[in-house]
């Protein structure tokens, strides 16, 4: 039986509610639709990035946590390994770009912090990766050889942070915006210092509009409120960051708003194909239809969600790379996001003015974490141990 909508329409009046969204009209899903049917349809003579490499938590993870847990977590009714009820957002966007898609280069794991923690650690008995870890193992596989210039590179990180500053109280939201931002920021640096320089970075969702945010509102009025206000400090924080990151290392970040994405969503779901954008499609009295649903939990999409999130990086990535957002002027509506691309590239690296990708050669290599704390291809060794 579906349930009313708590959710007031007027959420994307909120300040920043498009923050920087490259769909900034009620029609952004038709745009949205549109841009991918550019990247996907016969005309792509081939890909835009051939190999395609993700950073983050449980909205990326395709199963790392799943295989770490021995198959116990997320369980059923969630879809083998995905904290969703199918594919997830990354795995949409390889399909929709026509990049292979690699399990073993998506490095995101379901609980993962920005630093070297994860939300859920058991203290004294079992530790899994953060952001930390995940950049740190990447780096290890590639060795010498280092980042692929030429790859995507996936980074969405930062509600955990918030999540577990929730249950600790253990800082200011001052202290943990930073330390969030710093953290995601100093991974960015790492991956570009080793050579990669197209990203996707993701930032934080609406928390305030979840269905857990609605309920912990019920128990402490103004959570909700609270929330929403940090999710957009947090993003735009962040925003000055990777602006400064684009113009002092010369490399590409595509923005994909999931903060002006949720809000857009919420003010109305009929545009995107859905009935409810409030409530969750699983909870304690069964499954809903998970097709009608933005959230399958809590806080995660169902896979419709993840694949509307896709569309939008499609989009994102349009915007990112045509002529009308880089230094040079030329043509508005590029057939293939590939040509798009090598164009951009080309121009950044002759434009006067203008950043070359890649390391240049005038900005000093920035200081990295260090020694790894732990290694392997994608998890902790210490998993059993202890740290």
């Amino acid at each position: 039986m579906k349930r009313e909508s708590k959710l007031d329409k007027n959420n994307t009046d909120r300040p920043g509610a498009r923050l920087r969204t490259g769909l900034r009209t009620k029609f952004g899903s038709m745009v949205a639709i549109a841009c991918c049917a550019l990247l996907t349809g016969n005309t792509l003579a081939e890909v835009p990035f051939p190999r395609m490499y993700s950073f983050g938590a449980s909205l990326t993870d395709t199963g790392n946590f799943y295989q770490a847990t021995g198959g116990t977590v997320p369980p059923i009714p969630y879809w083998e390994g995905r904290v969703s009820n199918g594919p997830v957002w990354v795995e949409h966007l390889a399909a929709k770009l026509r990049i292979p898609f690699d399990p073993t280069d998506n490095y995101a794991w379901l609980g993962s912090m920005t630093g070297d923690t994860n939300f859920r650690d058991i203290p004294g008995a079992m530790y899994f990766p953060g952001f930390e870890q995940q950049i740190d193992a990447f780096l290890e596989n590639v060795g010498e050889t280092g980042s692929d210039p030429d790859a995507l590179y996936t980074v969405w990180i930062g509600a955990n942070d918030v999540f577990d500053w929730l249950v600790k109280q253990n800082q200011t939201p001052g202290q943990l915006v930073a330390t969030g931002v710093g953290n995601t920021v100093q991974g960015i640096i790492d991956l570009a210092n080793a050579g990669a320089r197209h990203f996707i970075v993701g930032n934080l969702p609406d928390l305030g509009i979840t269905p857990d945010g609605q309920a912990l509102d019920l128990l402490v009025p103004g959570t909700s409120a609270m929330l929403s206000d940090l999710s957009l400090g947090y993003n735009l924080v962040l925003e000055e960051q990777l602006v400064a990151l684009e113009a002092g290392l010369g490399i590409y970040i595509t923005r994909l708003d999931a903060y002006g994405f949720l809000n857009q969503v919420a003010s109305d779901p009929t545009l995107f194909g859905l009935t409810n954008a409030t409530d969750a499609a699983i909870d304690t009295y069964g499954v809903s239809d998970p097709s009608e649903y933005l959230f399958w939990d809590g806080v995660h999409p169902t896979t419709v969600g993840h694949e509307w999130i896709a569309d939008f990086a499609c989009a994102a990535l349009v915007e990112t790379y045509s002529p009308r957002e880089s230094c040079g002027r030329g043509p508005t509506n590029p057939r293939a996001l590939s040509g798009l691309v090598r164009a951009a590239t080309r121009r950044h690296s002759t434009a006067p003015g203008c950043a070359k990708p890649g390391r240049p050669n005038h900005q000093p290599k920035a200081p990295g974490r260090g020694q790894a704390k732990h290694h392997g291809s994608h998890g902790p060794k210490r998993a059993a141990t202890g740290r």
